[in-house]
């Protein structure tokens, strides 16, 4: 397979950890493509928005149709809209970016529609859920219309798994996780014992996603190499569905970045950005390695890298 460059990270994580609270801190990673920050169309975008950089905010894959969704916001110049980039998920290729409400969201998620069609839901403005379909893909630079909108209080990051919605809501801390089914009635409230929640925190949750075995968060505020900074950590912690924790997979970004540097990922920052879980139950982060608009993140900046590649660490 041709990898194609990026400056994402994304990685895998076997979840035997899930019984196994001693597992390696420094587990081994393996590259498994990269692709470009920035998109082919990120010119015509900010011209069309003054936005003055796009910037990942999680990730969502359609396993069925093979697609990785990246929900990017706009950042800079007033302008608020979220514009999702499409890639094929086995090669990294590029394929579309379309427009998909406004607003700042950490929310990715695609549901089937009990098989019926797939689409990809989004936070937007008004703390709401939008959800477009994707059975056929948006064209280059249009901007669909959602085909519902739901009212959730969703303050920044969701997930699904099985029919049920994990949702951090304005009503609640940012370690209680609201479960609702499919109608988005409330069945339970999920207490998450993780103190490293705060959006101000040095070493923040970015992102989380469901497994069939617990929640997956993602944490690591931007570091940059050689700048007078808070500490900070990369990478993944898991939970059980009672909100005790299994696995503290936070690693020093000095030692993540130079195990992908020597797989030939050129890393000169590193920020997680999001996590998917596939149906297998695998666990990707979504680990921005390049700045916005730099002449590297036109061929990197976004990768992706399996975890725990070794099997004596699973």
């Amino acid at each position: 397979m041709m990898y194609l460059r990026i400056s994402l990270v994304i990685a895998t994580v076997s979840f035997s950890l899930f019984n196994n609270t001693e597992a390696s801190l420094a587990a081994e990673r393996k590259v498994r493509f990269e692709i470009p920050l920035s998109t082919p169309y990120n010119s015509e975008i900010l011209a069309s928005t003054g936005a003055k950089y796009l910037y990942p905010q999680q990730a969502c894959v359609d396993e069925t149709n093979g697609h990785l969704f990246v929900v990017n916001a706009s950042r800079g110049g007033g302008d608020r809209s979220q514009w999702v980039a499409v890639y094929d998920w086995m090669s990294g290729k590029f394929l579309t970016i379309f427009k998909a409400g406004d607003g700042l969201g950490e929310t990715c998620v695609v549901s089937d529609n009990n098989h019926m069609r797939p689409s990809v839901w989004i936070k937007s403005r008004g703390n709401n859920l939008l959800e477009f379909d994707v059975s056929a893909l948006p064209t280059p630079m249009s901007a669909p219309s959602y085909v519902r909108k739901q009212r959730a209080a969703v303050l920044y990051q969701s997930a699904m798994r099985d029919d049920r919605w994990f949702l951090e809501t304005k009503t609640s801390g940012r370690d209680v996780l609201s479960i609702r089914n499919r109608r988005f009635d409330e069945m339970e409230t999920i207490i998450l014992a993780d103190p490293e929640i705060d959006k101000s925190a040095p070493v923040k949750r970015q992102g989380f996603a469901v497994s069939g075995r617990g929640i997956v968060g993602s944490y690591g505020s931007n570091y940059i190499r050689n700048r007078d900074q808070a500490p900070t950590e990369y990478g993944v912690k898991l939970f059980r569905f009672d909100g005790s924790i299994a696995y503290d997979g936070l690693d020093n970004p000095e030692t993540v970045m130079k195990q992908l540097n020597s797989q030939g990922v050129m890393t000169t920052r590193l920020e997680n950005e999001g996590v998917i879980v596939t149906r297998d139950n695998k666990i990707y982060t979504i680990a921005v390695t390049q700045a916005a608009n730099s002449a590297a993140s036109k061929t990197g900046g976004l990768a992706i890298v399996q975890e725990l590649a070794d099997p004596k660490d699973r």
